[in-house]
């Protein structure tokens, strides 16, 4: 082992104690040895990663790609870099890169899958899904789901429920999955269905909110009085609220429709412009419109019916 590689280890040991100063310190002591040794450059990019210096960390992954053009790893994590910037596009190519680099990397194929689904290039998505995954079987679950979700999203409700039942197939006991499945059942208009959904959702996660939300939801609104229990809404909505600290406005809509069920219009009221006023704010414009007009019944001291309130994160 030379002189690099001894500082590189030492770096890494002391990274693996929480000590990040002493590792970007063994980190450049083995580049002043070697300034082209690539993976000095990725490892000290990692660091200002993990601590937060995001356009140090581009530099440093860049310095190592341009070094070493085939290193799959600083590929991967510059192409998150661009993924959690918005910049899909840059993010893409850089995955493909890196799957070049290494035919055999599951993680950037996987990536490459949720990107290409984000940017509405599902072929793309499906194909590299399908290398990741077998390259690494138990990454399937994770992008089916992912895959049910994007087609949710587009309004292709019939792709989605393939990819839950595929998903819940390999994982029964995956809650996203679960209630994901049930928001298909709501856009379908079968109630019933989505009910036992998010109440297996809730059996796996008791403290996940948008199941609290949605289960609430259909127990306030339903237009089928059988499906309707304003008390259990209130219950379910008031604890998601608190898991959210009261800043999604889909949870304060359905809280200020379960209030309304159980006859509480003065809550029903303020909790649908406290909601209002959040939505406005973050400029959801089809939210907005919904709540002022749950807003005209409860002030009429009526409950509201039907609507949509559901959303896929």
């Amino acid at each position: 082992m030379d002189q690099v590689e001894t500082w590189m280890n030492l770096g890494n040991a002391h990274l693996q104690l929480g000590h990040s100063d002493e590792a970007i310190s063994d980190y450049k002591k083995g580049l002043e040895i070697n300034p082209s040794f690539a993976p000095g450059y990725y490892n000290l990019g990692g660091v200002a990663q993990k601590l937060g210096r995001t356009d140090e960390a581009t530099a440093l992954f860049q310095k190592a790609i341009q070094l070493k053009p085939d290193h799959s790893a600083a590929l991967l994590s510059l192409g998150n870099i661009f993924s959690q910037s918005g910049r899909l596009e840059n993010a893409a190519k850089e995955y493909q890169k890196a799957t070049e680099g290494d035919p055999d990397f599951s993680a950037a194929y996987y990536n490459l899958g949720n990107t290409m689904a984000d940017l509405g290039r599902m072929e793309e998505a499906v194909s590299a899904y399908k290398k990741a995954t077998e390259l690494q079987p138990e990454l399937a679950a994770a992008a089916f789901l992912n895959l049910g979700n994007h087609f949710i999203r587009l309004g292709k409700i019939n792709e989605a429920v393939n990819f839950y039942q595929q998903t819940l197939a390999l994982n029964p006991n995956q809650a996203e999955a679960q209630h994901n499945f049930g928001l298909c059942y709501f856009f379908a208009g079968q109630l019933g269905e989505a009910i036992a959904r998010y109440q297996k959702a809730l059996e796996l996660q008791p403290n996940y909110a948008d199941a609290q939300k949605d289960l609430a939801w259909v127990l306030a609104t339903s237009p089928q009085p059988e499906w309707r229990d304003g008390p259990r809404a209130v219950e379910l909505a008031e604890r998601a609220k608190q898991s959210t600290s009261g800043r999604d406005a889909f949870v304060l809509c359905a809280l200020a429709a379960a209030y309304g069920e159980a006859g509480k219009y003065p809550d029903a009221v303020a909790t649908g412009q406290e909601a209002l006023r959040l939505a406005e704010s973050q400029k959801n414009t089809g939210l907005v419109d919904q709540l002022k007009t749950q807003l005209s019944f409860y002030q009429a001291g009526k409950p509201f019916r039907g609507g949509n309130p559901a959303v896929v994160k």
